[in-house]
């Protein structure tokens, strides 16, 4: 048998050597590659490098600063600001970007004053510079007040009759400055003294009170009473004689607006005095048979009187400044490259307010959990202790069932603006108040509070005070016949000047000094119920110190 062999085919010498060469060429492209690639992987080391860091850095700054509501540190190496809630509490968060100025030194960043956490290493440059308007305001300053005025009078009886006053007969009349009397300028009066005519009545053992009382609508006396000065029924005679009383804080009178006289028996037994009046001519006595229950306001008589006042004419203006940020020069540089320099400027969407502290609630929510400092720490606590009753709350309105102070404490010796929209719903009790501890010094401070109180006619009247001593207020402002609703209170105070300005809806009703308290009490804001008031209502707060 026969076999064929079959041959396989092989490669020649020289394709042999051709692809030798070719695969060689292919390894070396190969190897260049692999080490061009390896080049091209970042190295920390690199200044390239740096500028991505730095720039990742530069973004989350911005990022962050654009939406700033407030800005409470501006330093050249550090920011504070608040911007809105992220977590969903309810309360603003803080935060806070610093360099120590030390070459090499870490960017923190720290959260609602927790720990600070590294940003970017290797720090040589973290420079601000704060691009700000100002925005002044003027309003008005402190009226110089003018010679007394005789202001109201009906000095002679035509119908000449006798009133005598005992526990529940009370006589009244009611005072407001007659056309043209007070300048074209004035802004308010203050009643200085009124004259009467006077008798004893009886054994003369009685004490006559000698109140000003604010008027409703229609000239009625309300419950508010401004000053009273009493007088011993011993002092006067058995016949008729002009009697006077004084009065220091019955001020601020609006120049539409009148005030009443009351005169009463304030303690003794039997009649206190009889007052002379006219039964036939004149206006606006008043009397009350039931202790001021109810008032009788008669257009046909008159006391014999004689009202003194002194007007108020506007002083020089004042001017209350307050910085904005409108943005941020920022300046970044990481390791020794100095031509890895970043430079931006941030604009500031919000244009935030520069404060050193601020506290706001609109009470859709439990007060005494806001933190708009992010410290951890409730910007409100209830006065005493006592945990706050979230059932007082209702349709973003506080029904103040306790007092609310603000914490931590502020020595307010800034330009300090306090905006309250408070009401009264009740006539019973004091009001909703508002108390204010401001420009501090050791344990020297104002005293600056107010009250908004309803009256048996429907209508509210705000009062805004003053103290020296404990024993004693003394009235700044009081607006009468304010309707039912929400009353916003604006208080801006100025320590360098002592001064108080005072908005009621909008309206400047004037301003005023305040004098120097002394004790230990505690560095707050209070907002509460005066005089255990069961219908004192809260809508909204907000109080900014301002800043540098």
């Amino acid at each position: 048998m026969e076999f064929t062999r079959q041959h396989k085919p092989a490669f020649t010498l020289i394709e042999l050597t051709l692809t030798v060469a070719i695969v060689g060429m292919l390894m070396a492209g190969l190897a260049s590659a692999v080490v061009l690639a390896a080049r091209a992987l970042p190295d920390p080391n690199r200044p390239s490098s740096n500028v991505l860091e730095q720039g990742r850095a530069l973004d989350r700054i911005a990022a962050d600063l654009q939406y700033a509501k407030y800005i409470t540190e501006r330093g050249a190496h550090a920011v504070t600001f608040t911007v809105a809630d992220r977590d969903g509490n309810g309360s603003p968060e803080c935060l806070r970007y610093a360099w120590s100025g030390s070459a090499g030194a870490p960017l923190t960043l720290e959260y609602n004053h927790g720990s600070a956490l590294t940003v970017l290493e290797n720090v040589q440059q973290f420079d601000l510079n704060y691009v700000t308007k100002s925005v002044a305001e003027s309003y008005a300053g402190l009226p110089v007040e003018g010679s007394e005025l005789l202001v109201a009078s009906y000095p002679t009886a035509v119908s000449s009759s006798d009133f005598a006053v005992d526990d529940k007969d009370w006589i009244g009349q009611f005072i407001k400055p007659s056309a043209g009397i007070l300048p074209v300028d004035t802004l308010t009066w203050r009643l200085t003294r009124v004259q009467f005519r006077a008798k004893s009545d009886g054994a003369a053992d009685a004490v006559l009170g000698v109140q000003i009382r604010a008027a409703d609508p229609n000239k009625i006396p309300t419950t508010s009473v401004l000053e009273e000065e009493l007088i011993a029924e011993s002092s006067l005679p058995s016949s008729y004689t002009w009697k006077e009383a004084t009065f220091d804080s019955v001020a601020g009178i609006k120049l539409d607006q009148g005030v009443c006289l009351v005169l009463r028996r304030a303690s003794g037994p039997g009649k206190a005095a009889k007052i002379n009046y006219d039964g036939n001519a004149g206006a606006g006595r008043l009397t009350t048979g039931n202790s001021g229950g109810s008032w009788t306001y008669d257009s046909n008589k008159s006391m014999v009187y004689y009202a003194y006042g002194k007007p108020s004419i506007p002083g020089p203006l004042q001017m209350a400044t307050r910085q904005f940020v409108t943005g941020v020069y920022v300046t970044l540089r990481a390791g020794s490259d100095n031509a890895a320099q970043l430079d931006t400027l941030v604009r500031t969407l919000n244009v935030p307010e520069v404060l050193s502290a601020v506290w706001e609630l609109d009470f859709a929510s439990n007060p005494t959990t806001m933190d708009m400092n992010g410290d951890g720490v409730g910007d409100w606590v209830t006065a005493d202790a006592s945990a706050f009753n979230p059932v007082s709350l209702g349709g973003g309105v506080w029904n103040a069932d306790r007092a609310l102070d603000t914490n931590p404490g502020s020595d307010f010796t800034q330009l300090t603006n306090i905006e309250v929209s408070f009401r009264d719903n009740t006539a019973t009790g004091d009001g909703a108040g508002v108390w204010a501890h401001i420009d501090r010094s050791g344990n020297t401070y104002g005293v600056v509070y107010a009250t908004v109180a309803k009256q048996t006619g429907g209508t509210q009247t705000l009062t805004v005070c003053t103290r020296a001593d404990a024993g004693s207020s003394t009235p700044l402002v009081q607006v009468t016949n304010l309707s039912a609703d929400f009353v916003n209170l604006r208080l801006l105070v100025d320590p360098a000047l002592d001064t108080v300005n005072v908005h009621v809806n909008g309206l400047d009703t004037g301003t005023f000094t305040y004098p120097r308290y002394s004790d230990n009490t505690r560095r707050l804001i209070e907002l509460y119920p005066a005089g255990s008031d069961t219908g004192a209502r809260f809508d909204s707060v907000r109080v900014r110190v301002g800043g540098n």
